[in-house]
Order: structure tokens, then C-alpha cells, then sequence
């Protein structure tokens, strides 16, 4: 397994991570995050994925969908086979290679700019924000901002191991961004999914680490 070769060398591969070396970043993604990497992890998350897509779509409303750094779109086709109508972009070339031909996705940064005109009812970004420099957080938490009227957002928390976490932090520094681009924690939405999630036992940090964002004027 591609991740292996990752923690072998995990303490070197951080620090040149951290140092935001373009052809490093490339050849890392190439190295570890292939077809082979996502084939393999797309298994262990199907099962959490189903039973994520029906939880959040029993609680929050919505219609369009997009995922900021969707992987293979394990979490998109749940989505999408609810009659949701989704879209996603991820940094990977060969994770938006394998990902299905039945809806949209595209090779892009989220580190910049993401090149759509179009707002979504909702915005998911999933352990995306520990993967990128510290430096383009604020653009991160902009993209999901400016793209959805609602932001689901899971970001590893300090502590948290994993193959290439170098931008870790606690919820409140999120909630920080959000609160810069107009958006507030819907903490009594947050909870309730938080909850069934874990009722529904899958993997942890999805329930962990899940904060709902909405626009102030809309809190409830």
C-alpha cells in the first residue's frame, strides 16, 4: 500500500510539505495519492459514505451539491444516487480519473481560486484542509464560502495522524475564517448529524471532526 511508503518516511515528507516546494507537492501527489491508492481506500469508505449522504441529506436542504477536493467521488455518487444533483473537484489527476462519468468532476487547486460561476445549495469539504499549507487556509475556507449557500466542513484536528497533515487545528480556528467571509457554526444542526453519525458507526472522524457553517443572517 501507497501509504506505507508514506510513514516510512512521514517526518522528512511533512517537513518538505510544509516548505510548499511545487514539484515536491506534484511528485508526492503522483507517488502516494495514484489510482492505486484510491482503489484501495474506496472499500473501507463506502459504507460510511451511504450512511453519511442519507444522514445529511435527512437534515439539511439542499438540492445542488459540490465537494471541494472529492477524492475518487466516493461521497459524491451517495449524493448523487439520493437524486442530488453534484459536481466536485479534487487536486488528484488519477482520483478524477476513476471517479464515475455519471457527474461532474475536474482536476483543481483548492488552494486558489476554484473556476466555477455557479452557487450550490451546499458545499462539503472533507479532511481536505489539514492536506494544504497553512498559509492558503483563508483561501480554502473562501472557496467554500463563495461557492455554497451551506458548508459542511470536517478538518483534522492537532494529534490527528495521517498521510500528509501538516495544517492542523482546532475547530475554533476554522470557525474563525468562516466567521471572516459572513458564515457561523449551526452548533444545534452540527450535533444532531454529529450524533446520528455516530449512531450510524461510521468512521470517526467524520463525526468528529464535522462543523455545519451557515450564513449569520441565517442562523437559526
Amino acid at each position: 500500500m501507497k501509504s506505507e511508503f508514506f510513514y516510512r518516511h512521514e517526518r522528512w515528507l511533512n517537513l518538505l510539505l510544509r516548505c510548499e516546494i511545487p514539484w515536491f507537492h506534484e511528485w508526492l501527489l503522483n507517488r502516494v495519492y495514484d489510482q492505486d491508492f484510491y482503489a484501495e481506500m474506496a472499500p473501507a469508505k463506502a459504507a460510511s459514505a451511504r450512511a453519511f449522504a442519507q444522514v445529511v441529506a435527512a437534515n439539511m436542504s439542499f438540492q445542488s451539491l459540490f465537494d471541494i477536493g472529492c477524492g475518487s467521488g466516493v461521497f459524491l455518487a451517495e449524493f448523487h444516487r439520493l437524486g442530488k444533483d453534484v459536481a466536485g473537484c479534487e487536486a488528484s489527476r488519477d482520483a478524477v480519473t476513476l471517479a464515475s462519468k455519471d457527474f461532474p468532476v475536474f482536476v483543481a487547486d483548492a488552494t486558489r481560486p476554484i473556476p466555477i460561476d455557479r452557487r450550490h445549495d451546499l458545499v462539503l469539504c472533507i479532511e481536505v484542509a489539514e492536506h494544504i499549507g497553512h498559509r492558503h487556509s483563508r483561501q480554502l475556507v473562501e472557496n467554500c464560502a463563495h461557492l455554497g449557500a451551506q458548508v459542511l466542513f470536517t478538518a483534522a484536528p492537532p494529534g490527528q495522524k495521517g498521510i500528509g497533515h501538516i495544517n492542523l487545528h482546532a475547530r475554533e480556528f476554522w470557525q474563525e475564517l468562516f466567521r471572516r467571509e459572513g458564515f457561523v457554526l449551526d452548533a444545534p444542526g452540527t450535533e444532531r448529524i454529529r450524533e446520528q453519525l455516530r449512531q450510524q458507526q461510521v468512521l470517526a472522524w467524520l463525526y468528529n471532526n464535522l462543523m455545519i457553517f451557515v450564513p449569520a443572517h441565517a442562523k437559526p
